[in-house]
């Protein structure tokens, strides 16, 4: 099958399937929500969710790098897709940027990261560097997808507890 086709069948495939889905990462327009484009799927609740989203550290300095997970509670699941925001506690602004690595698609204008293949995935491990010019309180929002059909929303982070 050459290149053509190969790309309308992954056309077709993108627009019959129930949770709009982006391998290479979501364009950007889905900062404000970091949310998969949808038609008639809706987010699971997050109570039930069996993913949870960590952080090393609340308050940041200039520069300093915090670490942030996506680890499952259930050793059973696994997901193909997410996105994590880095937002100031205090005012609810993208802040700072995560650093880049093999896997991940960065979205630098609203501090998010996700995923850019839709590989099978059991935990993520994210490194995210604090503004030069500021500190204060972060906090990581994501939304996680397990599958075409299925995805939590609204995860926000926790304290890792120390080791």
């Amino acid at each position: 099958m050459d290149a053509k086709n190969k790309l309308l069948l992954t056309a077709l495939i993108l627009l019959n399937s129930r949770v709009k889905g982006y391998p290479y990462g979501a364009p950007t327009d889905l900062c404000d929500t970091i949310s998969p484009m949808r038609t008639q799927s809706l987010p699971l609740q997050m109570n039930d969710a069996p993913y949870v989203l960590l952080q090393t550290a609340i308050s940041y300095k200039p520069g300093q790098v915090i670490n942030v997970s996506i680890q499952r509670v259930d050793p059973d699941s696994t997901f193909e897709g997410f996105m994590v925001q880095a937002i100031d506690k205090i005012s609810g602004r993208f802040v700072g940027r995560f650093l880049d690595a093999e896997g991940l698609h960065l979205l630098d204008e609203c501090s998010a990261v996700m995923q850019n293949d839709s590989k099978s995935k059991a935990n993520v491990q994210l490194a995210w560097v604090a503004p030069l010019n500021q500190r204060g309180d972060v906090i990581f929002r994501g939304t996680v997808i397990e599958k075409k059909t299925k995805y939590y929303d609204g995860l926000i982070s926790r304290l890792e507890s120390p080791r």
